[in-house]
C-alpha cells in the first residue's frame, strides 16, 4: 500500500482550489469571446486539465495510508513544510529582492548578483566559480536579447 508524504493531501487540496479559481477566471474570459482562438481558450483548457489531474490524484490517494497527526496545527505545519521547504522560501525571498533591485540597480548589475546569490546558496559555497557562471549567464542573456532580438532590458 502506498504511504502518503506529510502534507501531500493538503497540497493536492490547495492545488485543486487554485486550479478551480483559474478555471472560473478563464471561463469569464472565454465567455467574452467564445471561440477556440479566444484569449480565454487555452487557460480554460489548461486549468480544466489541472483540475482533472488533481481529482485523479484524490481518487488514487483514497486507499493510501495517511500520516497520523496529533492536531490540526501539526497537520497544517506538515502541509507548509511540504509546500514551502526552507530552500524554496529563501529563493523566493531572493526573487522578491531581485524584482525590487531591478528598479534601483538595473538589469546588468542586479541579474549577476541575483544569480550569484542563488547559486552560492544552493551549492553551499563555490563563490568564485559562481561569480564566473553568473557573469557568463548574464553576458549571454544580454547578447541574445539586446543584440539579436533587440529587446530593451530593464
Amino acid at each position: 500500500m502506498k504511504k502518503l508524504l506529510p502534507g501531500e493531501r493538503g497540497l493536492n487540496y490547495i492545488l485543486f482550489i487554485v486550479c478551480a479559481i483559474f478555471f472560473i477566471e478563464s471561463l469569464k474570459l472565454y465567455q467574452k469571446d467564445p471561440t477556440p482562438y479566444s484569449y480565454g481558450a487555452i487557460p480554460l483548457l489548461l486549468s480544466f486539465l489541472c483540475m482533472v489531474c488533481c481529482a485523479w490524484t484524490f481518487v488514487g490517494n483514497q486507499k493510501a495510508e495517511k500520516p497520523k497527526y496529533a492536531s490540526v496545527r501539526e497537520q497544517l505545519n506538515a502541509v507548509r513544510l511540504h509546500v514551502a521547504p526552507k530552500d524554496i522560501v529563501v529563493i523566493f525571498v531572493f526573487f522578491i529582492a531581485y524584482c525590487f533591485g531591478l528598479t534601483i540597480l538595473r538589469f546588468v548589475v542586479c541579474t549577476p548578483l541575483f544569480l550569484w546569490a542563488c547559486m552560492s546558496y544552493l551549492s553551499g559555497g563555490k563563490y568564485l566559480k559562481n561569480i564566473l557562471y553568473s557573469g557568463l549567464t548574464t553576458a549571454f542573456i544580454l547578447v541574445i536579447f539586446r543584440f539579436v532580438f533587440k529587446v530593451i532590458l530593464p
